[in-house]
C-alpha cells in the first residue's frame, strides 16, 4: 500500500553578498519556503537543506570568486554543507545546499553531471499538492508519442490516481522519482483494464526523465498493429510520486504586452471602451461603499494576477490582503480614514489604474496546455495515438468558434497562435478515423465518445497539437495559456487571422555540456 505524506521540511536561506559573506534570514512560512511535500524529503528522511541567494547582476572576478569559495561548501549550526543544485529559479541566483553526508547520492541521481544538477534539482524541492511512495510500482519509459504520449506528458493508471484525493476528470503536473533518477511533467489518468495489458502503473515519455534514462531496452509486439514494434524501458521497485497542480478554469488579467499587438481600432472599439466602463463601475462603487464589488474590481480575491507578476515570489500581497480585510468586516467606511489603510488603498488603485491604462483592465480565460494523445484498451486491443488534431484547430471549453491562444511571455505578434474551435462531433470523427488509420481496427461510436470525454476533454484544459504549441515555446508539462476569444474581440482576433507568418521561434532545447562534478 502506499503511504501519504502531508507534511513540509524546514529550510534555512542564506543570503550571500558581493564579497561571499553569509547572513542568515528570518524563516518564511509559506508552502514553497517549507519545502512541503517534496520528493527530496521523500527519498531522504532527516535531510537538511540550505538554500543560498547570491548577489544579483554582473560581478567582477575576484568577487564571483569569493561568492563560488563561499556557497560550494560551508559549515553551519556545526554541519558541513555542500552545493548541490538549483531549481528553477537559478536565474534569479538562487541554489541549494544539502547535508555533506547526501551529497554523494545526489550526485549519481544527476549522474555526477553538475550542469543536470543546476537545471533538473528543483524536481526534488518542488512542493506537491500531495505526495504518496509506493514500495512496488511498475514504470514504462517510451519514445515520446507513443502509447498516446506527448512531449512531457504521460499516464498514470486509475488504481494509482485514485489512491490521491484529488478531482478527476482533469490535467495533472507530476514530479516522480523512481531508481536512481527521476522525472517531471504532465499526466492523464489511463485506466487499470490497459495498465494491466501493458504491465505499467506509470508510463512516461523520454523527454519526462531528467537526464536521461540509460537503462537496457526491450520490444512491445502487439498482434494487429500497423506499426513497427515498440521500444520501451521497464523499472519496478519503489517510487514516489507527487501531484504539483490540478487543472481549472482560470480567470487571468490582460497585460500590456498583449494589448500591445493589439490593431488600433481594436483598442479603440474595444478595450478603451471596456476600460472606461470599469472605471465607471469602481468610481461608483466607492461612491455608494459597495467595499464588496470594489474588491471584485481590484481583483485581490477573485482573479489571478498576470504571469508576468505571479512568478515573483520574492513580492507578497500583504497591503492587499489589509485593505481587503477592512473592507469586508467595515461596512460602514470609517477605518478607511486610518492614514495606514487609506495610503494602503491609495497606492492599491494607483496601481490598479496604471493596470488599466496600459493593459485594458479586462480578464481573459486560462487553462493548462494539454495534447490530444489517448490510450484505451477495445475488444482486448490497445488503442493509442498523439497529434491527430489538425494544427490550426484546437479542443476548448470557450464557445466562441475563433480565438488566439496566448502564451506568455509574447515576444512577437507570431506568438499570439490563430485557432478555429473543434466540436464534439467532430472531435469524435478525428479520433475514429485516426483509430482505423493507426490501429487497424475500429470502435464504435458510444467508446468514442467516452474516450473523448474522459481522456481529451478534460477540465481546465486547452488542447492543441505538439507542433503547433512549439510554436510560442509551449509543451505539455503544465503550461499556462490563456484565450483571447473571437466573440469579444472580433477585430483584434481577425487582425491576427489576416497576418501572414514572417518568422516562427519554437522552444529550443540545447544539449548540455558535461563537466566534472
Amino acid at each position: 500500500m502506499s503511504t501519504e505524506i502531508s507534511n513540509g521540511m524546514p529550510v534555512i536561506t542564506l543570503d550571500i553578498n558581493e564579497m561571499g559573506q553569509m547572513k542568515r534570514r528570518l524563516p518564511r512560512l509559506t508552502h514553497e519556503e517549507q519545502l512541503e511535500n517534496t520528493l527530496l524529503q521523500g527519498l531522504y528522511p532527516g535531510i537538511r537543506v540550505v538554500r543560498l541567494n547570491v548577489p544579483p547582476g554582473k560581478l567582477e572576478d575576484y568577487q564571483e570568486n569569493e561568492v563560488q569559495k563561499s556557497m560550494r561548501s560551508f559549515e553551519l549550526d556545526g554541519v558541513r554543507f555542500r552545493l548541490v543544485g538549483a531549481s528553477a529559479s537559478a536565474k534569479s541566483g538562487k541554489f541549494y545546499a544539502v547535508d555533506e553526508r547526501y551529497e554523494p547520492a545526489i550526485a549519481e541521481r544527476f549522474r555526477k553531471w553538475p550542469e543536470a544538477a543546476i537545471t533538473y534539482f528543483g524536481i526534488l524541492v518542488s512542493p506537491c499538492k500531495q505526495r504518496i511512495q509506493m514500495p512496488d510500482a511498475r514504470v514504462m519509459v517510451v519514445k515520446d508519442r507513443t502509447l498516446g504520449t506527448n512531449d512531457c506528458r504521460g499516464w498514470i493508471s486509475r488504481s494509482v490516481f485514485e489512491r490521491f484525493h484529488l478531482p478527476g476528470h482533469r490535467f495533472y503536473q507530476f514530479r516522480l522519482a523512481f531508481e536512481n533518477t527521476q522525472a517531471k511533467g504532465a499526466c492523464k489518468v489511463m485506466s487499470d483494464d490497459v495498465a494491466q495489458k501493458l504491465g505499467a502503473d506509470i508510463i512516461l515519455p523520454e523527454s519526462c526523465v531528467k537526464p536521461e534514462y540509460k537503462q537496457s531496452t526491450r520490444f512491445l509486439d502487439f498482434l494487429h498493429w500497423r506499426r513497427p514494434k515498440i521500444e520501451v524501458r521497464t523499472y519496478r521497485g519503489p517510487v514516489i510520486f507527487g501531484i504539483r497542480e490540478v487543472s481549472r478554469t482560470l480567470d487571468l488579467h490582460s497585460s500590456y504586452t498583449l494589448i500591445e499587438h493589439a490593431p488600433g481600432e481594436s483598442i479603440q472599439l474595444e478595450i478603451v471602451p471596456f476600460a472606461m466602463g470599469q472605471a465607471r463601475k469602481l468610481r461608483t462603487a466607492c461612491e455608494d461603499g459597495n467595499y464588496d464589488e470594489v474588491i471584485e474590481l481590484l481583483g485581490t480575491s477573485h482573479a489571478q494576477a498576470p504571469w508576468e507578476e505571479a512568478n515573483d515570489s520574492e513580492y507578497t500581497s500583504f497591503e492587499h490582503t489589509v485593505v481587503e480585510a477592512v473592507l469586508k468586516v467595515d461596512s460602514s467606511g470609517y477605518l478607511i480614514k486610518h492614514p495606514y489603510i487609506n495610503n494602503a488603498l491609495n497606492r492599491l488603485l494607483a496601481k490598479w489604474a496604471f493596470k488599466l491604462c496600459t493593459a485594458g483592465g479586462f480578464k481573459i480565460p486560462g487553462f493548462a496546455l494539454a495534447d490530444d494523445g489517448f490510450l484505451s484498451l477495445y475488444e482486448g486491443q490497445v488503442v493509442a495515438a498523439s497529434d491527430w488534431l489538425p494544427q490550426d484547430r484546437a479542443i476548448s471549453s470557450v464557445p466562441c468558434p475563433k480565438g488566439l491562444v496566448v502564451r506568455y511571455p509574447i515576444r512577437m505578434f507570431e506568438d499570439l497562435l490563430p485557432y478555429t474551435r473543434v466540436s464534439t462531433e467532430e472531435a469524435v470523427a478525428l479520433v475514429t478515423q485516426v483509430i482505423e488509420e493507426q490501429n487497424g481496427c475500429s470502435m464504435d461510436s458510444a467508446a468514442v465518445v467516452d474516450l473523448v470525454e474522459k481522456q481529451i476533454r478534460l477540465e481546465g484544459t486547452f488542447t492543441l497539437h505538439s507542433e503547433t504549441a512549439a510554436k510560442n515555446g509551449g509543451d505539455f508539462d503544465y503550461d499556462l495559456v490563456a484565450v483571447v476569444e473571437g466573440d469579444r474581440f472580433p477585430r483584434f482576433v481577425e487582425s491576427r487571422f489576416a497576418h501572414q507568418d514572417r518568422h516562427e521561434k519554437g522552444k529550443t532545447k540545447r544539449t548540455k555540456k558535461q563537466s566534472p562534478w
